[in-house]
This record gives structure tokens, sequence and C-alpha cells, in this order.
């Protein structure tokens, strides 16, 4: 009963491996495609941990430098006061108070 509803066993079986054959491929084609996005992730990643640790680093040195210009502004004025209380003690005269002014 060769009718459009039912197909031989014959046709069945050759049908088959050519549906196996179309399956093979697509799942190839989608693990690939699964690899190379997570290989991508991976890429980018190291990409931005290095761009963050070099800003960190150019933070870090950036601050190193803050401090080091604070410090030797503090030496100088330290170095200043120090002459100038060496030169009043040298020459017998009264230091000027050094209160801010206004707070009369």
């Amino acid at each position: 009963m060769p009718n459009g509803d039912h197909i031989s066993e014959e046709e069945y079986n050759r049908s088959q491996p050519a549906r196996q054959k179309m399956s093979v491929p697509r799942f190839v084609i989608i693990m690939l495609i699964v690899v190379i996005a997570l290989y991508s992730l991976v890429v980018l990643t190291i990409f931005i941990r290095t761009g963050i640790g070099e800003a960190r680093n150019a933070t870090q040195r950036e601050n190193i430098k803050q401090n080091l210009k604070q410090i030797g502004i503090a030496l100088q004025n330290y170095h200043a006061q120090e002459a100038e209380q060496k030169q009043h003690i040298q020459s017998n005269e009264p230091l000027q108070d050094q209160s801010a002014p206004g707070s009369d």
C-alpha cells in the first residue's frame, strides 16, 4: 500500500544515514563556534586584566610622586623655619608670633 502516509522500511533506512550526516556537521559547527567564543573571552579577559594592572601601576606611580613632592615641600619649610630660628637666636631678637593673622 504505497500511499503518501506510509513509507517503506527501505526508504526509511536509506534516509537515516542522510539525517545522521546532516546532524554531525551542525554539531561540529556549533562546537567550533562555542570554542572560538570561549577563547575570545579568555583573550579579552587577559587584555582587560593587563590594562587594569597598567592603570593601577600608573596610579601608584602618581601617588608616590605626589607624596615625594609633599615630603620635599615639608622639608623645605622645616629647613626655612630652622634657619629663621637660628638667625633670631644668633641676633638675640625675639621670634615673631607664628599664630594666624587676625587671631587677636
